[in-house]
């Protein structure tokens, strides 16, 4: 007599624990559970062409804007599971920027698409950003030579610069402090024959010490200087 399969113990049990697996996945999936996650790398806007920043002739001084933030969303599984950085819009307030310095700027974020989530906050909460005025200078190029030896029988005609001055733009902080733009040569040993290279020029402040900052912007950073050594006759 031919054994029927469902009379094979072994089988319903196999049979009963795939049902069971199957009717988990799908109670588990329809189910609308209410989730924690966090969506990473979220763009950060920054509006610097905002209406109080350009009364105030404020400008952003960094060399990147480009922040990202990590935001903690809570909703259903099934929008949540499925969100991207680009869903999430965040714009960094800078209504508590008054004049030149460095602020904390308070993070406002919006769900692009208006779901039903809830934010819970960023990490970091907030974003750090330098202001200031930009300001230009056009200074005069003051020219020093020292321990220039010329041998006998040699002549060392009149020295020229070009150009004879140099226009620098920096953040007003930093450009107060620079008085004179120079250009400093040194030489260690006797020349015999005429010089000309060209020689980057140094901003010094009051006490002669170097001004410098990386977001300096020069019309000219070298300045080319020209010595003639004359051999007598």
């Amino acid at each position: 007599m031919k054994k029927n399969i469902l009379d094979n113990n072994t089988f319903l049990i196999i049979i009963s624990v795939l049902g069971s697996i199957l009717i988990w996945c799908m109670v588990a999936y329809n189910v609308d559970t209410t989730i924690p996650t966090t969506i990473r790398n979220v763009p950060v806007i920054v509006n610097t062409a905002d209406e109080s920043l350009t009364r105030m002739g404020l400008e952003p001084i960094a060399d990147n804007i480009d922040f990202t933030v990590d935001v903690e969303v809570i909703g259903s599984r099934s929008t949540v599971g499925n969100m991207k950085p680009s869903d999430i819009k965040i714009e960094a307030r800078v209504n508590n920027v008054s004049g030149p310095g460095t602020y904390d700027l308070a993070l406002e974020v919006v769900d692009s698409k208006n779901r039903d989530i809830e934010i819970k906050g960023t990490t970091p909460e907030t974003v750090t950003l330098r202001f200031d005025r930009m300001v230009t200078k056009t200074l005069p190029i003051n020219f020093e030579l020292t321990g220039i030896n010329v041998p006998d029988g040699y002549v060392m005609d009149e020295e020229s610069v070009y150009p004879t001055e140099v226009t620098v733009t920096g953040p007003s902080v930093e450009m107060a402090e620079v008085k004179t733009a120079n250009v400093i040569i040194a030489f260690d040993e006797p020349i015999s024959k005429s010089f000309n290279e060209d020689v980057a020029v140094e901003l010094h402040g009051d006490d002669d010490n170097i001004i410098d900052s990386p977001y300096f912007e020069y019309d000219t950073k070298e300045v080319n200087v020209d010595i003639p050594i004359l051999k007598k006759k």
